[in-house]
């Protein structure tokens, strides 16, 4: 969900299938058949909203890159998925997943982070990461 300046939001509602995601992604602007599961309104009589659970360090992992910006973005986005294929590969656990996540944002604080990054230095700060990730 989005909250605009004057109070307003609009939310992005749908079953919770990536591939709905990665279509649009690859498709956007234009809408294309669903290759999802539908959303059955006739079974949702109410939605409940909870504050999220401030103990899951990815949660705080998350509302860093928010503070942050720049290419940290790109980095945390970049370390994470570098490390599930290496938790998927069955060379990490998975709790060590977030964690060298967190060490891989951290060292590019130190040494390469941009506050207003090119889409060039974005993309050799996600591929940094990668490699960071698997060391």
């Amino acid at each position: 969900m989005i909250e605009f300046v004057d109070g307003s939001v609009i939310a992005q509602l749908g079953t919770p299938d990536m591939r709905t995601a990665i279509q649009y992604a690859l498709t956007h602007p234009r809408r294309h058949q669903g290759c999802s599961h539908r959303l059955d309104w006739s079974k949702i009589s109410q939605m409940n909203f909870e504050q999220p659970d401030e103990r899951f360090p990815a949660l705080q992992l998350g509302y860093e890159v928010i503070r942050r910006g720049g290419t940290s973005g790109a980095v945390v986005n970049a370390a994470n998925e570098a490390c599930n294929s290496l938790f998927r590969e069955g060379k990490i656990p998975f709790g060590q997943i977030v964690q060298r996540t967190q060490t891989v944002l951290q060292n590019h604080l130190k040494s390469g982070f941009k506050p207003k990054p090119t889409l060039e230095e974005l993309l050799a700060a996600d591929a940094w990461a990668r490699k960071e990730a698997a060391q």
